[in-house]
């Protein structure tokens, strides 16, 4: 209700209204006191208001105070204020307002209404008190409180003496004690008996020299469990620094521990078999060699191969090869003893330790794993034999590096493998030699390139029954400067491995397809230039977009290109191969398959490639061709298919008149060999062009003419 006071008459409401004391009493509030007219403007406020807001009496004096306003409230609000106020009641609440430096604070204010008598007028009296850290403080208390409650960490709370005063949820769910069973206890109650005294004696000091201690610790749970435990104990002291109480927060370290140790089972062990892998395996095989080095035994290390393991995983699908690797750990495993390590490698790689061993003993393992290898594998209902090779390396009169013996077993197993299936081979001193030797060429391989080391050689194809000229062939040949003319199966295998064969595959294109256009230029009549492409030349993403480019930049057409692709290559992938064979073909290029015959083409699939050229493999040519022999009907079923699929044919390998009349029986179109031409450097091919442009464009296939006429490689 609004207060009715009475005081003198008197024209103004001013401080002469007021006594000194009543005026000091005022001013010195700690609470903002404001007073207002019935319109709401601002006739006094004391210096609590201006201390607060940043407002000066002359900046606030005549105006309303929703200069302060927030916007943190809705019109609602000061609506309901407005009414409550102007109906003669008071009202009392928090609003949160808004200083002059724009920073809002929360204040609890009271108005009420004021009837002043002898003026007859209503007034305002406000009495504000600033809240804002009084609320913050509830606020972060309530939120300290919720998240003592709720933290995943247990909390216990004692007093000076060590008794349990306070417990948390997850004490209780912790330890399995609830909060009434250990008041008033001693938290030794968890003590696992794992700790000696003397840690007791520690962590006691640190606690009251520090006033903390935080560690690991072993506990016990009401069901007599031992779990591992983060314990941090904090010494709580009041003003004075004495202590009151002690603070425990504990977190149980049960699941990381077993967290822990399942990251490193699977650091040290392969995921697919649960067999060590390569870390552990060296490790094992590091402890190993200084065992026998200070005891002077012997120990080998077995390194086995699967063969033709691809097979498995492109036929019945990468599951199945999963399934075979889990079921070769278990093999190998049956054949060693407790103290020998089984490990994978990787891919289809494994590896076996027998440390304290003697060489036959060694031999005696490998020949029992190859035996259990005899055995089928049952894979997707299928019976599968799966062969391996081994190579074994012994660490005896000398001690060996953990890598190094590794390294030699490996080259053992290459050996074995070149041997024949189901074989093992032990390590000799020459392997590391001829694996040196492999290293050095690959090093020397990969600046070859850049110090312009390869040059093309080129292989006349002949028309069996007229003589000329149908193409040829650039076959690439190393240009050693100190080892002289390398060949290329003893370059390409390596460059095919490391990857280089893509870079030196493009630059055998470009140089060819720009020889093919300078011959042109020359005069010669246009020749079709045929170019091998290797297994990772056809696998690039881009390499119909590269042959375009060359093609374009060089200034050929695509007629006179071919690109030879072996038997194997293309059976790989089919869907990759018609895709790519078609898009080739469109630029007018020609596709030749190499080395038929040796392959296992499915002639279904055959028919979906844009072939237009056959190659028979020399093998069949040189290995004894006549009407009656093995290679003479695999030759003329050959022949006879690519009339047939409506394909040429070219014969590799010609090197004698009796394979060239052969071949002339059975309508081969083509001919490529010593016969004709050994492969020429470009000047002495050029040279060859001249002699066959002298005779209407073309050779004599006779073996006089060739060993008479023809220019010297």
């Amino acid at each position: 209700m609004v207060a009715n006071y009475k005081f003198k008459s008197c024209s103004k409401f001013n401080e002469e209204r007021f006594s000194r004391l009543q005026i000091a009493a005022l001013e010195a509030a700690a609470n903002s006191i404001v007073i207002t007219d019935a319109d709401g403007h601002i006739i006094w406020a004391n210096s609590a208001f201006t201390t607060l807001t940043g407002y000066n009496l002359t900046e606030v004096f005549g105006k309303n105070p929703r200069f302060l306003k927030s916007e943190a409230h809705p019109s609602e609000f000061y609506k309901e204020l407005w009414d409550t106020i102007m109906a003669n009641k008071v009202w009392h609440g928090e609003i949160v307002n808004k200083k002059k430096d724009e920073t809002l604070y929360i204040e609890e204010m009271t108005i009420t209404p004021v009837y002043f008598e002898p003026e007859q007028k209503l007034y305002f009296i406000a009495v504000k008190q600033d809240v804002t850290q009084k609320r913050k403080d509830i606020e972060e208390m309530r939120m300290a409180a919720k998240i003592f409650e709720n933290t995943l960490e247990g909390v216990l709370v004692t007093d000076f003496r060590g008794n349990i005063v306070f417990t948390n949820q997850s004490f209780e769910e912790i330890t399995g004690y609830k909060t009434e069973e250990v008041l008033g206890k001693n938290p030794s109650i968890l003590s696992s008996g794992r700790h000696d005294p003397e840690f007791y004696r520690k962590l006691w000091k640190s606690l009251v020299e520090k006033g903390e201690w935080q560690g690991e610790i072993w506990n016990r749970r009401k069901t007599g469990e031992i779990y591992p435990e983060w314990l941090t104990l904090t010494a709580i002291q009041d003003e004075r620094g004495k202590t009151v109480q002690y603070a425990a927060i504990l977190s149980d370290l049960t699941s990381r521990k077993q967290n822990e140790e399942r990251v490193k089972h699977l650091a040290y062990h392969d995921a697919l078999t649960d067999l060590p892998n390569r870390y552990l395996f060296l490790d094992r095989l590091k402890t190993a060699l200084a065992h026998a080095a200070r005891h002077e035994n012997t120990l080998a290390v077995l390194f086995l191969d699967l063969d033709r393991f691809k097979d498995v995983n492109d036929t019945l699908g990468h599951a199945a090869g999963d399934q075979l690797l889990q079921e070769v750990g278990k093999r190998i495993t049956t054949c060693i003893r407790e103290e020998d390590t089984v490990a994978r490698m990787g891919g289809d790689e494994f590896t076996v330790l027998l440390p304290d061993i003697q060489i036959e003993d060694a031999k005696d393992v490998a020949r029992r794993i190859l035996n259990v290898f005899r055995k089928p594998f049952v894979l997707e209902e299928q019976e599968l034999y799966i062969s391996s090779s081994i190579g074994i390396a012994i660490a005896s009169d000398k001690v060996l590096d953990a890598q190094t013996i590794l390294r030699h077993a490996d080259l053992a197993m290459y050996k074995a493998k070149e041997n024949g299936k189901n074989r093992y081979w032990i390590y000799e001193m020459n392997m590391s030699i001829q694996a040196q030797n492999r290293l050095t060429l690959e090093q020397r391989l990969r600046k070859a390139l850049e110090r312009d080391e390869f040059v093309l050689y080129y292989q006349p194809q002949v028309d069996v029954t007229k003589g000329k000229i149908l193409g040829m062939e650039a076959l690439i040949r190393w240009k050693h400067p100190e080892e002289g003319l390398i060949p290329p199966m003893k370059f390409i295998p390596i460059a095919e491995e490391t990857g280089l064969i893509l870079p030196i595959g493009e630059w055998v294109l470009r140089t060819a397809i720009a020889q093919n256009i300078t011959w042109q230029k020359e005069g010669f009549p246009a020749l079709r230039i045929a170019v091998n492409l290797s297994a990772r030349q056809f696998e690039q993403e881009n390499l119909v977009e590269q042959i375009s480019k060359i093609l374009d930049e060089e200034g050929m057409e695509g007629r006179w290109l071919e690109l030879e692709i072996t038997e194997s290559v293309a059976m790989q992938d089919i869907e990759l191969t018609s895709r790519v064979l078609k898009q080739l073909k469109e630029l007018g290029i020609h596709i030749a398959i190499d080395d038929f015959g040796v392959g296992y083409s499915s002639l279904s699939y055959l028919k979906r490639f844009p072939i237009d050229t056959l190659k028979v493999d020399q093998s069949f040519i040189r290995d004894g061709l006549s009407q009656d022999s093995e290679n003479g009907v695999i030759v003329s079923s050959i022949l006879e298919l690519a009339r047939d699929l409506n394909y040429s044919a070219i014969a590799e390998g010609v090197e004698t008149e009796a394979q060239l009349e052969f071949l002339k029986t059975k309508a081969c179109a083509g001919i490529q060999g010593f016969l004709i031409s050994r492969p020429l450097p470009a000047r002495d091919m050029t040279t060859l062009l001249d002699m066959a442009h002298e005779n209407q464009g073309k050779l004599s296939v006779s073996s006089e003419l060739n060993n008479t006429n023809q220019p010297k490689a």
